[in-house]
């Protein structure tokens, strides 16, 4: 562990976040995201076979882009050729056989393009895999997923089958959540080996951007990280609301239909999804590897300094202060 950490971390590991240090430094990698979609035609439908005139199926769909909220490519079928040096191909992941004529999306954080229709299993997976990501980062010993909707049986999701990690689902069930309600709470229990006697917990994996796509942007899964490394939280409950931000014009899906364009995008299909998280943490055995000095100076030296003397650490004012 580092100096600084190490002078931090003595029963004070709510100095560093109250510094808003490790806060700082995950939301330095935010980022806005744009919905990205990709359409993939034949040579053929470049081509006007029309005798009276008028345009390709490529002038249609070039004339349909501003349907869609986002950035739309449109791709030849031919530039997608295997091979190392394929800009095009090494650009546009596509996952499985690439098939035409369909609504691509792509998924911000996998950078990958899947079909429109499974986009939001796909994403809401991401977010779920990344955040029990998160739990088992904290020590996590059991995680109890509780999702809540109308329509159960067409969610279609891993509940983190995607993390690596030693986890064993123990138990499984779906009830009503009450006799006059239509929701169906379907419940998933995850249980971990317990780390070992001196296990650190890696504050410095929060860092990384690949791994923790969506923490910078979530003020509650911060806030989560916060309780667990400066109040040696036990146990945390959490819950998401789950809110579509696709929204679409709503002639998109005839007028590409029209086209013989597939665009299967149900924005209602998780209307009113919620999930419900409750943890139970191993005992805060061990330290918690801070970030690396030279990260939290650079934080610092872009900051406007705290403790202006070595006094000013013994003030309790300025303590208070941290945490106003």
């Amino acid at each position: 562990m580092n100096n600084l950490a190490a002078l931090l971390n003595n029963n004070n590991n709510d100095i560093l976040f109250g510094y808003n240090s490790m806060g700082t430094l995950i939301k330095k990698h935010k980022q806005n995201d744009i919905l990205q979609f990709l359409i993939i035609l034949t040579d053929e439908n470049y081509i006007n076979k029309s005798f009276f005139g008028g345009k390709s199926l490529y002038e249609k769909l070039i004339d349909k882009k501003s349907l869609f909220y986002g950035n739309l490519e449109i791709k030849k079928l031919s530039e997608f050729t295997n091979g190392p040096n394929n800009t095009i191909a090494n650009t546009y992941l596509i996952d499985g056989n690439i098939i035409p004529r369909i609504v691509y999306m792509k998924l911000p954080k996998e950078q990958l393009y899947v079909p429109a229709e499974t986009f939001q299993d796909r994403y809401l997976d991401s977010k779920i895999n990344e955040l029990i990501s998160i739990f088992t980062t904290l020590h996590a010993e059991t995680i109890k997923m509780s999702i809540i909707h109308e329509n159960s049986s067409s969610i279609k999701l891993s509940f983190g089958a995607g993390v690596n990690v030693n986890g064993v689902e123990a138990s499984a069930d779906a009830s009503k959540t009450n006799d006059k309600s239509k929701l169906i709470k379907t419940s998933r229990t995850l249980t971990f080996q317990e780390p070992s006697q001196n296990a650190v917990i890696d504050s410095n994996a929060f860092l990384n951007h690949n791994k923790f796509y969506y923490l910078p942007k979530d003020e509650g899964w911060i806030e989560i990280i916060r309780q667990r490394i400066s109040k040696k939280a036990k146990d945390n409950e959490y819950t998401y609301n789950y809110t579509e931000n696709s929204c679409f014009s709503v002639d998109l899906s005839a007028q590409l239909q029209a086209l013989h364009i597939n665009f299967a995008y149900n924005s209602s299909k998780y209307e009113n999804l919620k999930i419900e998280y409750n943890i139970t943490y191993f005992p805060f055995t061990g330290d918690v590897d801070m970030p690396m000095t030279n990260q939290l100076e650079t934080t610092k030296a872009q900051s406007t300094p705290i403790f202006a003397t070595p006094l000013d650490v013994l003030n309790p004012l300025k303590w208070f202060s941290l945490f106003g």
